[in-house]
């Protein structure tokens, strides 16, 4: 009994053996016979859509695809569109700049600073002032003793040094911390400067400029391309006085 035993595993143990190895032939396919030859090739999916890469072209980057190329126009519009485009240009390069109202002190004192810094300041123009000015004010103090004390104090403070005012009696002597074209223009600026330095937000204010008050101007550049523009930005410029663009150029 134990010999037939072991004869029918010996038999069981060939046939599974030969099923395996794929003797037995289609009618008893082996098991994973789907991963074989040529069964495996027959269930590609689209097998057309791919494309065998050597080394070299797998390692190369992708080249993007050329864009197509733009519509030539005719040369009359051609050069028109650019003869307009370099206009527009050029347009845009160049602002009209100014600072002030300066008196003639300060007009001396800015064109000396902007000649260190290389500007040919005979390419700007003096604009008088005609309309009344208005300025951001402190005062009328007792005296100039009272006057330096007070200025002595903001001084040590940061604030900005205003420029002396010693006429027309009424306000001398005070201290003029700007001047303004405008109401409104020194209304913005005392605001302004009050936020920065609290001590004088109860001590300066607007007040317009009396008869008799020194001559003011603007200084003007009309046309001033990147360049100049730079050099009007200078620290050494800034210091003294900011140039902006020309409320009426």
């Amino acid at each position: 009994m134990l010999r037939t035993l072991l004869i029918v595993l010996l038999l069981a143990n060939a046939l599974f053996f030969g099923w395996a190895r794929g003797w037995l032939g289609s009618a008893w396919p082996p098991p994973g016979d789907s991963q074989r030859e040529p069964e495996r090739m027959a269930a590609q999916v689209r097998p057309e859509r791919f494309v065998l890469l050597g080394p070299d072209a797998a390692r190369a980057p992708a080249q993007p695809r050329p864009a197509p190329a733009p519509v030539a126009a005719p040369a009359a519009t051609a050069s028109a569109a650019s003869g307009n485009g370099a206009a527009a240009a050029d347009a845009a390069a160049l602002a009209c700049l100014e600072t002030g109202p300066l008196t003639a002190e300060q007009l001396a004192a800015i064109n000396k600073t902007l000649t260190r810094v290389g500007v040919d300041t005979a390419t700007l123009t003096e604009v008088p002032v005609t309309t009344p000015a208005w300025m951001v004010f402190a005062g009328r103090f007792a005296d100039a003793a009272a006057r330096r004390t007070r200025l002595q104090a903001w001084q040590r403070q940061g604030v900005p040094v205003p420029n002396l005012l010693e006429e027309p009696r009424e306000l001398a002597p005070g201290l003029v911390f700007s001047r303004h074209i405008g109401r409104a223009n020194a209304d913005a600026a005392l605001k302004a400067l009050a936020s920065r330095h609290p001590a004088l937000a109860n001590v300066a204010r607007v007040v317009q400029a009396p008869d008799g008050s020194p001559r003011l101007s603007l200084l003007r550049a009309t046309s001033a391309n990147p360049a100049l523009a730079q050099q009007l930005a200078d620290p050494a410029v800034t210091q003294q006085e900011r140039f902006m663009r020309c409320a009426v150029p």
